[in-house]
């Protein structure tokens, strides 16, 4: 570690590169999510203000439903497209697209399974989740058209998840965006025009889901950088896996689930219908605070997927601390905005009655300040989840969506009213914190792991590597190429594979420059290099390169490999590129996040 860190010096480093890029992803992501959040938040606006008290009673009550068919889309869309990440920076697309291809194959046949059972006991299922007989027409209508088209809610976290790994993130923002103006206009149109009720509320949420899953599934398959539908023969044991790694946010959704079960109940003998107008609307809320807590958790989990894959803890380290930089930045802001215009953002769902307004105002003021600690709980369970330590994202998720809800709901709402229900969030966060501190300290035993990220050191303590980057200029990789040398020899390689370092470089870097970076002098190449002590080598050392830039896509060994096709090999830069794929152990190519990347071994 030491020789590396001498090298930052001679070549410099910086986080700009990866910086815009995951700027470019959060931003994407959350506006995404914001479409996902606006179409809920859309359907409790409109219904509260021409349906009244009534309709946001009955939309706290059907709620839960919602979350059956998000549980079951986050399970499978967020796990399949996790294992797609790891494949992905394995160099392995075919278990990419068998990830993919499985995930769509079992959200189908969930979902009709979901939607018979949930039509078969719909009946006991309102009761139970709190529809009186005033409120249990209108739950019935808006259930029984939305249980038949959940399979668009659980659907559509496949493009969600997946359009981000191929780097189409105007696409991705468009489609969700696009889904929640379809869905206000539907609402609008059913509700008013067509005068249907709270069913037209159900029927509009359906329609723009299943329209958004239906074409964000057919763009994953199409276009550049696009997946495959592969056989499924011998992939039985994807199965658990692809389980196991989504199920910390499915987790968190039926935790979600349960307790707005239980504080449905809690409120409802608390303080009546008032009780549930407020929890409506503090949902609600907290859906909109997941366009940041989810958007920006969900931005950061393929990056962490994929370099966690690549062993490359420098960019892993970046990527995580520019999460939280964003994340206290915005939710300090959102928090302060809601507590200071609780009244009219209570107001704009209908509540006029100044009883009321006062019960329901304070409520979102409570429940505001758990916003804070929850963006540090949000983004570290998916770190978690992202890099492979699912039972430290299960345990957190349990304790900050239910259990720590839960416990002091109950014990704080007899002695503080609806109060301690709204405390009781930030409670939670705080808990589950503390809960995390006690897992990191039992884990701090495994030798070679950082305290926090827990990452994998072995690479960086039994080797030696080092991250730069190069303008797309000929004299600034010239540069690099011969500064790099001095690197080479101390870690004690020898002339041979110094040389091919260094011509492994300078050929790569010289390309990219010619066919992706000629006129976008702004952009930069990154280059990581690691030396592993390697006793199957001959010179007892193997060099891994990565070289990645954020220009246009350009696939060097497919560029080489035309050529050769046509005859042309002594053509253009084909010829190094050539001498680069036989000298080393492998090259390859992939573009994710919309980033070229290329890794050579040597």
């Amino acid at each position: 570690m030491q020789q590396a860190s001498k090298q930052v010096v001679l070549l410099a480093d910086s986080d700009t590169f990866l910086k815009k890029v995951f700027t470019q992803h959060v931003t994407s992501s959350m506006l995404s999510m914001f479409g996902v959040m606006a179409s809920t938040l859309a359907n409790c606006l409109i219904t509260g203000n021409v349906l009244g008290a009534t309709g946001l009673a009955v939309m706290s009550v059907v709620t839960p439903i919602y979350f059956v068919f998000a549980t079951l889309g986050a399970l499978i869309g967020v796990g399949s497209s996790t294992l797609a990440s790891h494949a992905i920076g394995q160099d392995d697309q075919d278990s990419a697209n068998a990830a993919l291809t499985l995930s769509v194959i079992l959200l189908a046949g969930l979902s009709v399974l979901v939607s018979v059972v949930g039509l078969t006991i719909m009946h006991p299922l309102l009761h139970f989740l709190g529809a009186t007989d005033e409120l249990y027409p209108m739950a019935a209508a808006y259930s029984e058209i939305y249980i038949l088209g959940g399979i668009g809610t659980a659907m559509f976290y496949l493009p969600y998840n997946f359009l981000k790994l191929m780097g189409r993130l105007r696409f991705l923002t468009g489609l969700f965006l696009g889904m929640a103006a379809l869905n206000v206009v539907l609402d609008l149109l059913f509700l008013i025009q067509f005068r249907m009720g709270i069913s037209g509320v159900a029927w509009g949420t359906v329609i723009s889901s299943v329209l958004t899953a239906v074409g964000g599934t057919l763009c994953l398959v199409r276009g550049q950088g696009a997946f495959h539908f592969v056989g499924l023969r011998g992939r039985e044991k994807d199965i658990l896996q692809l389980m196991q790694l989504g199920t910390p946010a499915a987790m968190n959704n039926i935790a979600t689930f349960l307790r707005s079960l239980l504080l449905n109940r809690i409120v409802l003998l608390t303080a009546g219908s008032v009780g549930l107008t407020a929890f409506s609307i503090v949902s609600t809320v907290g859906n909109l605070s997941l366009t940041v807590l989810s958007g920006l958790s969900q931005a950061t989990a393929p990056f962490v997927s994929v370099f966690s894959s690549e062993r490359d803890n420098v960019s892993v380290r970046r990527i995580e601390k520019q999460a939280f930089h964003f994340g206290f930045i915005l939710m300090v802001t959102l928090t302060t905005v809601i507590i200071i215009f609780s009244q009219p953002l209570c107001r704009l769902f209908g509540v006029y009655d100044e009883y009321t307004l006062s019960v329901t105002s304070h409520a979102v003021e409570l429940f505001a300040i758990s916003l804070i600690p929850s963006v540090i709980c949000y983004i570290l369970i998916s770190y978690y989840q992202s890099a492979g330590f699912t039972w430290i994202a299960n345990l957190m998720t349990i304790c900050r969506s239910f259990v720590f809800v839960i416990l002091p709901a109950y014990i704080l709402a007899p002695l503080l009213g609806l109060n301690g229900v709204w405390i009781s969030f930030t409670t939670a966060e705080c808990a589950a914190l503390c809960v995390l501190l006690i897992a990191l300290f039992t884990c701090r035993k495994q030798e070679k792991r950082s305290n926090i990220l827990l990452l994998d050191l072995n690479a960086e303590m039994n080797g030696s590597f080092i991250s730069f980057v190069v303008k797309p200029e000929i004299n600034s990789i010239v540069e690099s190429v011969e500064k790099i040398a001095i690197f080479c020899e101390q870690n004690q390689l020898g002339v041979k594979q110094t040389m091919l370092v260094r011509l492994s470089l300078e050929e790569m870097m010289v390309s990219i420059r010619d066919h992706c970076l000629l006129d976008m002098p702004q952009q930069t190449i990154d280059v990581r290099i690691l030396v592993v002590p390697d006793s199957k080598k001959e010179s007892g050392f193997m060099v891994i390169l990565r070289i990645r830039n954020g220009g246009p896509c350009f696939n060097p060994i497919a560029y080489y490999e035309k050529h050769k096709a046509k005859g042309l090999i002594n053509e253009g830069d084909s010829l190094g590129i050539e001498m680069i794929v036989k000298a080393a152990e492998s090259v390859k190519y992939k573009s994710t996040f919309g980033v070229n990347n290329l890794t050579v071994i040597l």
